[in-house]
């Protein structure tokens, strides 16, 4: 992904993908094989190499994952969506804009971060909630984040790397 839209190396050299002409803030393989690009405030379906579908957004795409059981997320500066019969339907927006980085794990174990704090979804009707940054050495400036098979919880940081251990304290 480029400021002037996706391109694909053909073996040789570069070459504009047709239809992404966006500066691209995510890209994401799916496991049937096609990707999803975030462009801006739109995401498109990716199959052989041709956009089959698009969809708008409400704001810039920042993430796109998937969780444990196939269910994939993106997350725009401003709410989070989840994709259902082809289709990104909104979850909930964010506590904070300018939500950063995502990562998602298990069931519906999503957490997403901004400057100020590490939201976590969770609960039967699911919502976020605020690791606050009063926390145990709580990081700020939370750049990307990612999960381990043991429910970590990594944080890379403006001042190194940190992991929360799902309960309440990160570990530097």
């Amino acid at each position: 992904g480029t400021e002037n839209g996706l391109v694909r190396f053909n073996g040789k050299s570069f070459e504009a993908v047709e239809g992404v002409s966006a500066e691209v803030g995510a890209i994401f393989g799916a496991p049937d094989n096609s990707m999803y690009v975030g462009a801006k405030n739109t995401v498109y379906r990716i199959e052989n190499n041709t956009v089959v579908s698009k969809q708008e957004l409400d704001a810039d795409v920042v993430e796109i994952t998937s969780d444990d059981t196939g269910k994939i997320w993106l997350a725009t500066v401003k709410t989070c969506f989840y994709l259902e019969n082809g289709k990104f339907e909104r979850m909930q927006r964010f506590d904070f804009e300018a939500t950063s980085c995502m990562t998602a794990f298990g069931d519906r174990q999503v957490f997403a971060a901004c400057d100020k704090a590490l939201l976590m979804l969770h609960g039967k009707r699911p919502r976020w909630s605020t690791l606050m940054p009063h926390m145990c050495n709580a990081p700020r400036g939370i750049r990307t984040l990612a999960s381990d098979s043991l429910g970590y919880v990594w944080a890379g940081t403006d001042n190194g790397v940190y992991l929360y251990d799902g309960k309440k304290e990160w570990i530097t």
